[in-house]
């Protein structure tokens, strides 16, 4: 990750160092250029890369450009919207009752929306009944992790994965942290199949993958991959942990730039899930689509978050296993028993938003095309200004 263009230190050779400032400025310039907010910017701003002040978690100054900050753009950030799902969900009858202790799993007519959403856009059936409200991924996994494992348990990782999960595992919940190799189709699961059957002792009790658009590797884990994967955790008794965040962020590349595809183009899936017609054929369906059991007995935990999708703020995300037994054990964590949902109220303006078409608009006219227009710049002022292409 390159925190801030410091050239002074980079030691890099002065042509390059030249390039790289270039390619800075050319990209400083066309993100301010970029400012589109959508339906939801019906007011205009100017975008800058400046985010400082008691609000945000990392300050970025002006004219610095941090690929490390894991945060939007200001100008991404949906406000009218969400003040227009606040006095809608608000205003409604019963709204006081938003504001009390809410169900350990979220309200059920939340949930309703947020399969359907999720139904569209996975291009598989989703149940309402499956979904628990989490507050966020990283929530999600805490919370998953401390009810299906002991300290010293053994979790399998891909290696590189996302750095700020392994203290989730190792620190939060004293696990065995296990890094499995990648290539350019993520996750070797070949490997995986060895490792497994060289030893007795070498029994996971969860594997984390993040099986689409992986981060750091951009990688998307092909679908022979999925069902060996799938067929393993069934074999030698361990779940599988899906952080697929990332579902619902992918955007078409340019027909004269196939090699800037996110993945490779595959979704065929197992019979228990069916595409609709609205799925997209070029990237695969959610990881437990590809496995050949009974829903029940389910070993795949799939986790999904607002925070990509609409915003970071909310601390909203969900969980999903059709297996009724697992779900019964995150319904019955000492935090949630205690509190009731974790994200009551945040639920509630998602689920207006989700209601009056709001997420649906901001992913579509803003998170999305946003996202594909500065992946193209990056990659082209890369191309140009370090690689020295035309």
């Amino acid at each position: 990750m390159i925190q801030s263009i410091n050239l002074a230190r980079s030691g890099l050779k002065a042509r390059q160092a030249q390039r790289l400032m270039h390619a800075s400025h050319m990209l400083n310039t066309a993100v301010a250029r970029s400012a589109s907010t959508g339906k939801d910017g019906a007011r205009e701003r100017q975008m800058t890369t400046s985010q400082t002040g008691d609000y945000v978690a990392r300050e970025v100054r002006p004219g610095v450009i941090d690929l490390s900050v894991g945060q939007p753009s200001p100008s991404s950030l949906p406000l009218n919207a969400m003040a227009a799902a606040a006095a809608h969900r608000l205003g409604s009858p019963d709204a006081e009752l938003l504001l009390q202790y809410g169900p350990r799993q979220g309200y059920r007519s939340f949930r309703s929306s947020l399969a359907a959403f999720l139904s569209q856009r996975y291009g598989s059936s989703v149940d309402p009944d499956h979904l628990m409200v989490t507050a966020g991924v990283s929530h999600g996994l805490d919370l998953a992790v401390g009810a299906l494992s002991r300290p010293g348990d053994m979790i399998v990782v891909e290696c590189p994965t996302y750095f700020l999960v392994t203290p989730i595992f190792r620190d939060n919940n004293r696990l065995t942290v296990v890094p499995m190799p990648t290539d350019t189709n993520g996750l070797v699961v070949e490997e995986l199949e060895r490792w497994l059957a060289a030893d007795p002792s070498h029994r996971p009790r969860l594997l984390y993958t993040i099986p689409i658009h992986n981060n750091p590797r951009a990688t998307t884990l092909p679908p022979e991959r999925r069902r060996l994967l799938l067929r393993l955790a069934h074999r030698y008794g361990f779940q599988v942990l899906a952080d697929e965040v990332y579902q619902l962020l992918s955007f078409p590349p340019e027909e004269d730039e196939a090699h800037t595809r996110s993945g490779p183009s595959f979704a065929s899936s197992s019979s228990s899930c069916s595409a609709s017609s609205s799925s997209s054929s070029s990237l695969p369906l959610p990881l437990r689509c590809y496995e050949e059991c009974d829903p029940r007995v389910s070993r795949v935990i799939s986790f999904g978050s607002f925070s990509k999708i609409l915003a970071p703020a909310l601390r909203l995300g969900w969980l999903e296993t059709p297996h009724p037994g697992l779900m019964e054990r995150f319904r019955s964590d000492g935090v949630v028993g205690s509190g009731g949902c974790i994200a009551q109220l945040a639920a509630g303006l998602a689920h207006s938003a989700l209601e009056l078409g709001l997420q649906s608009s901001h992913l579509d006219t803003v998170v999305r095309p946003t996202l594909a227009s500065r992946c193209r710049t990056l990659v082209a002022a890369l191309r140009r200004e370090v690689l020295g292409g035309g």
